[in-house]
């Protein structure tokens, strides 16, 4: 134990008596020098010169030597100035005290004299200043440069003036009515908040409250009522109405057309109104026109408006189809116009049927023969080809009897030409007759005059109409269908929701058009941006809220006693 305290009491005095770091000195040499200083100087901390820039690494034998030296130069010269001041006098009185420029020589010393003269008039122009502002704000408290720096903050807070403001009327307020004008700037300060952002959405004259704001809330509202989607941009509203304007062009013209047909097709005057179920009247009238071959045109006749023809039409065309390629055929060979009955026709097939090597022989092969030689055509027809072509003679006969023995001429009248009736032609015909028939009726509904008209009207009418039809009228209502179909989900108005509904006239799509345009250019002329009628409608709902507080702001009692009656 004591040898353990031993040892460590020698490596401890061993360290206090090695050098530290570079200084040349023990560390008992440094603790001691340290101590002596701090009894023989005890009002100075330690802490106040403390140089952090030296530390035991470079303040070595040299650095040392300098610093003594400085010290004592710095000694021998603070002694010789307070020398030069006198008795009683205070270093601080020195004309070079605060100067820490070392660098500074003597000749410099004019220059710096005249700043200094220079920072002593300021000084003095300063205090002059001071006793005035003193003076004028009532107060001896702005002494120092502290004060002034202070007031000049204060100075710097206050907005500048453009000499419009009411500087007598601060005077008036006081601690009983600052509460509410208080109250009345944060109301105003609000105001103008809003009035900041709305400028950003309507123009400057949108935001008066007045004739032309109560116009754009109307327009507003019509255009909120036109159209199903508040979600519309206006410029998206604006190209609806150019195919309004384009849709109401094309009406013009239809109405044109549909005058034209009037004249000439008085019975359908009351049929054909201008609407979209008049329109589409119209354009299944001119379907059934345009259905029709032009050739078969003049061929119209009550007679193909029979019902009975769907029945009898049938099998007129399969006997007619049946027959036309024998016919065709034999007509080369036979005199078809002298036929025999079919009777004698099936007799001479059995008596050359039955006949043998010896049929000369026989009265009746010779008969049989010699009468169908009669019907052959040429000088000397070819009894063996004759003979070979009677079974297809027999048929042809068998449909010619019963195309004979049908009702079709009384049916037909005088479109029947026997095997030459052109059922091709008659079968459209008919169908058309039946055509116009499934779309007007019979009887005496309504529509049945379009039915009545498409029969009865000239031909030279008929082919009018046609023409003005294939050339224009078609395509415009077409046209027509392709627009006004979208235009259903986008407006509100019974004018595309019921077919019924006058497409000309007060309700009509003019008036309708030109109130939307109306709308529109209210709208877009006081808005900045391309919104939607949502947006819109908000943004005049934050316009009728800032009006309101306008109102308020200017039936406030705070503002006539401070300001005056005449302040705005």
């Amino acid at each position: 134990m004591y040898e353990d305290k031993k040892d460590k009491l020698t490596w401890y005095a061993d360290l206090i008596n090695s050098n530290w770091k570079n200084t040349g000195r023990t560390i008992h040499q440094i603790f001691s020098t340290a101590t002596r200083y701090r009894e023989e100087f005890a009002d100075i901390s330690l802490e106040q010169i403390n140089p952090e820039h030296i530390n035991g690494n470079i303040f070595d034998e040299m650095s040392c030597r300098k610093v003594t030296d400085d010290l004592k130069r710095y000694a021998e010269v603070y002694q010789e100035v307070k020398a030069q001041l006198g008795q009683g006098k205070q270093l601080s009185d020195h004309p070079w005290f605060g100067v820490y420029n070392k660098s500074i020589q003597l000749f410099d010393s004019d220059n710096i004299c005249k700043l200094l003269q220079q920072s002593n008039d300021a000084i003095s122009e300063l205090l002059s200043e001071l006793t005035l502002v003193n003076k004028q704000l009532q107060t001896e408290d702005i002494n120092s440069l502290e004060s002034v720096q202070t007031l000049l903050k204060d100075l710097d807070k206050l907005p500048i003036l453009s000499g419009n403001e009411i500087l007598p009327s601060v005077n008036k307020i006081t601690a009983n009515n600052l509460p509410e004008l208080n109250k009345y700037l944060q109301n105003y300060e609000y105001a103008k908040e809003k009035l900041t952002a709305l400028a950003n959405d309507l123009e400057p004259h949108a935001l008066v409250k007045g004739e032309e704001f109560n116009k754009l809330v109307e327009s507003n509202n019509d255009l909120y009522a036109k159209f199903t989607n508040s979600s519309i941009r206006l410029s998206e509203a604006y190209k609806q109405y150019e195919i309004l304007v384009s849709l109401q062009t094309l009406i013009t013209t239809l109405v044109d057309d549909v005058a034209i047909l009037k004249e000439q097709l008085s019975e359908l005057d009351e049929l054909l109104p201008i609407s979209q179920k008049g329109l589409i009247e119209l354009k299944e009238y001119l379907g059934h026109i345009t259905e029709l071959d032009s050739l078969l045109v003049n061929r119209r006749h009550q007679l193909f408006d029979n019902e009975l023809l769907d029945k009898q039409l049938p099998v007129l065309v399969e006997i007619i189809e049946e027959i036309t390629p024998i016919h065709n055929k034999l007509k080369e060979q036979f005199d078809i116009d002298k036929l025999p009955p079919l009777a004698e026709l099936k007799e001479m097939a059995v008596i050359f049927g039955q006949a043998g090597f010896f049929a000369w022989f026989n009265g009746d092969w010779r008969a049989a023969k010699a009468k169908l030689l009669t019907i052959g055509l040429g000088l000397k027809p070819k009894f063996k080809s004759l003979v070979q072509q009677l079974p297809e003679l027999i048929q042809y006969k068998q449909l010619q009897d019963t195309l004979e023995s049908g009702d079709y001429c009384s049916l037909l009248q005088h479109e029947y030409k026997g095997i030459e009736t052109p059922v091709n032609e008659i079968t459209a015909l008919r169908t058309w007759y039946k055509n116009t028939r499934v779309s007007y009726g019979i009887g005496f509904g309504k529509r049945v005059a379009f039915a009545t008209s498409l029969h009865a009207i000239s031909n030279d009418v008929f082919k009018g109409v046609r023409h003005l039809a294939e050339s224009k009228t078609n395509e415009e209502l077409t046209q027509f269908f392709e627009m006004v179909k979208p235009l259903e989900k986008v407006f509100n108005n019974s004018m595309f929701s019921n077919k019924n509904h006058e497409l000309i006239g007060d309700k009509g799509l003019d008036l309708f058009a030109e109130c939307l345009r109306r709308s529109i250019e209210s709208v877009q002329s006081n808005h900045i941006n391309d919104c939607t009628l949502n947006e819109t409608k908000q943004i005049i709902k934050k316009a009728k809220q800032l009006f309101k507080l306008e109102q308020k702001l200017e039936q406030d009692t705070i503002i006539e006693p401070l300001f005056g009656s005449n302040t705005s």
